[in-house]
């Protein structure tokens, strides 16, 4: 976001993401119409909780590039993305992997 906007919004979603809001789900879902800065939200929100270190997975969605839009590569960034954030869960992994090489196709 440009900086000195959407300052509630990031602040509302940022306080969620650390534990210190009141507002304590699972998820925190942003809607609205085409155009209307929901992926600018997302991403100024990811760039703060990284910088935190508290952004283990990110993927974006996006019609514009093919690959931001194939729906089957979701799941293998996520886990990909969480087995290079952390070394126990990578570890873990690749035991399963190890195990049962074709539970990555199920």
């Amino acid at each position: 976001c440009t900086p000195g906007t959407r300052k509630k919004i990031l602040k509302d979603i940022e306080e969620w993401a650390d534990g210190t809001s009141p507002v304590k789900t699972l998820g925190y879902w942003i809607c609205g119409m085409a155009g209307t800065g929901k992926s600018t939200i997302a991403k100024s929100v990811c760039d703060t909780i990284k910088n935190k270190k508290m952004l283990a997975v990110a993927f974006f969605c996006s019609r514009q590039f093919p690959e931001c839009r194939d729906h089957s590569k979701i799941i293998p960034t996520i886990v990909y993305q969480m087995a290079q954030f952390s070394p126990s869960f990578g570890r873990e992994l690749m035991r399963i992997l190890q195990g049962n090489p074709d539970v990555a196709s199920k």
